[in-house]
């Protein structure tokens, strides 16, 4: 019988023969169409291409463990995606369409009329967006590391080099339908195993495991702690273990012991045994929610934490470059809201999934909860209800979808930043494109060479971390230059600058553990909120200060952008 690695790598080698096969037929015809902006397409492929991009390894392994860890008001940050697409389709693309900016770098020099406002901007976009492709990277290790037990520098060479494939060799990453064909593989991929594995759970009797409390073992496991961490203990739990918890030692041998609700540091090399029904500990970063939380649909009271996340996702979406190049390819306005109402029916469609595979976790996957690894969930949960041959088949489908949700989401942002490196530049030939796309996709493999901690941040962490430098720096800038005639090209570049340095200063005092507590979390870990209108306020302010820099032609601009058919 065919074993699980070697189905799973069959499985990748036919998806990786098919992702080269389709750039090749769905390539670019001329050397300078880097951008989908100048070829119209119907609104279902388009819709189908912007879901594609947009479904990478954060959403197709991450999404599921964010309900398995917050319940089913997880399924509120689809919704902050689904508003930040409606935000981008009404407020920014018609007036950059009419401008004739395909990118916000094209759109900065445009309307600030400097090409230093326009290499800040382009900074920025490079910055999240090669955070972004980290994601892709640390994802693509995980993978191999998981199932087939290949180091993970072997999966990052392998992603580069296919991506410099596809991007060079076929300049698929800029075509409509390859990103929509591979969106459509993608949906199958995580959407039949999860209708199979509700089938299934619900053909035994639709066990909940507890039907009050917080989750409990529904069967008696062993759970290894790979590196030191602090669990969470809500209830007396009875558990016997190998290994060092608080510094003190235990061989396994001294029976069961009893750990009374409080936080506990458990070393790396620990070897934590559950009986049935004991309760599980979580992650010191996990909450810890009984069934009726679990099952609670509202956003619940305020907290700081996730409402600037879910600030982040709305405004991350208006700057990251792939999505809004995406809306060009419309034919015209009513074309663009029919995309953007399939895109939306879309993106339902796809949020089931991840709701199906994090209420099945919660009965048959609690361990995650306690090593933080939720982004193992969806790989995991074959192989728990449906140990043999069919578990294998659906584990590899998902894996070869989660193969291409990484190398296509490598494609699309590659091409988006070769294209804005190479305009940048000033030279937007096919040699500048190429040199923009190995510096895209060499600067996250530097990330991790000069900082390999990295790559055990959870995929939402860093995606998040993206999301939050494209929310403070290109939406304020997008958002202030179509709607506000007072922009200068200092004021511009001043809150981008702000913008990056105070998401930078934040992250790296999340990680030093220099925190602001306010309620409902902390600042420095999610700190949108209050970065976004801070730099809005410098940009105003500074723009003020500099007014006798706003562009003599800036009325001639703003009708451009917001009177269809006025004539420049």
């Amino acid at each position: 019988m065919t074993s699980p690695m070697g189905g799973a790598l069959l499985a990748l080698t036919a998806l990786l023969a098919t992702l080269l096969v389709v750039g090749y037929l769905t390539r670019s015809r001329a050397t300078s169409d880097f951008s989908v902006a100048v070829r119209p397409v119907s609104s279902r492929s388009a819709a189908a291409a912007v879901c594609g991009e947009f479904l990478s390894a954060v959403l197709f392994l991450g999404s599921s463990g964010i309900v398995l860890a917050s319940g089913v008001r997880g399924a509120w940050f689809f919704s902050g995606i689904a508003l930040g697409y409606v935000l981008l389709a009404t407020l920014v693309i018609a007036p950059l369409r009419r401008s004739g900016a395909y990118s916000p770098s094209d759109f900065a020099e445009w309307r600030l009329g400097s090409r230093v406002a326009r290499r800040i901007v382009t900074a920025s976009v490079v910055l999240a967006s090669v955070l972004y492709l980290l994601v892709q990277y640390v994802a693509a290790g995980m993978l191999t590391r998981e199932l087939t037990h290949v180091p993970e520098w072997g999966a990052w060479g392998a992603l580069l080099v296919l991506t410099l494939s596809v991007v060079l060799g076929s300049a698929g990453g800029s075509s409509t339908g390859f990103q929509a064909l591979h969106f459509w593989f993608k949906l199958v991929a995580i959407g039949l195993p999860a209708l199979v594995l509700a089938g299934v759970w619900w053909g035994h009797g639709g066990d909940t495991g507890t039907m009050s409390g917080p989750p409990v073992f529904h069967e008696s496991m062993g759970v290894d702690i790979d590196q030191g961490q602090h669990v969470v203990v809500s209830e007396s739990t009875l558990v016997r273990v190998e290994g060092r918890i608080n510094g003190v030692a235990y061989t396994g041998e001294d029976g069961a012991v009893v750990l009374e609700p409080g936080m506990y540091e458990v070393e790396g090399g620990t070897r934590m045994s559950f009986a049935e029904g004991a309760p599980v500990p979580h992650r010191s970063f996990l909450p810890v929610l009984d069934t009726g939380e679990w099952n609670g649909v509202h956003m619940g009271p305020f907290t700081w934490d996730g409402y600037s996340i879910y600030l982040a996702l709305v405004l991350g979406v208006i700057g990251l470059p792939q999505f809004v190049a995406r809306f060009y390819g419309t034919t015209g306005p009513r074309s663009a809201r029919r995309t953007l109402i399939l895109v939306l029916a879309l993106l339902s469609v796809f949020s089931v999934a991840p709701i199906l595979l994090g209420g099945l976790g919660r009965v048959h996957t609690p361990d995650l909860l306690v090593t933080g690894r939720l982004d193992l969930l969806p790989l995991e949960l074959p192989k728990r209800l449906l140990p043999g041959s069919t578990g294998m088949v659906l584990t590899a489908l998902l894996a070869a979808g989660a193969a291409a949700a990484v190398v296509t989401a490598s494609v699309a942002l590659t091409s988006a930043v070769a294209g804005m490196i190479a305009q940048c530049a000033g030279a937007g030939d096919r040699r500048a494109f190429w040199g923009g796309a190995v510096l895209a996709l060499g600067l996250p493999l530097a990330l991790i060479a000069l900082v390999p901690e990295v790559t055990e941040l959870g995929l939402n962490v860093l995606a998040l971390v993206a999301f939050q430098v494209s929310a403070v720096t290109v939406a304020p800038l997008l958002l202030l230059g179509i709607w506000w005639r007072g922009l200068t090209d200092v004021g511009a570049a001043s809150g981008v600058l702000f913008g990056m340095a105070g998401t930078a200063l934040c992250v790296s005092a999340g990680a030093l553990g220099w925190t602001t507590d306010v309620e409902g979390g902390a600042v420095a870990l999610a700190p949108t909120l209050f970065l976004f209108p801070l730099t809005l306020a410098v940009m105003v302010t500074v723009s003020w200060c500099t007014r006798h820099r706003v562009p003599a032609d800036v009325d001639e601009k703003l009708a451009r952008m917001h009177l269809p058919g006025h004539a420049s």
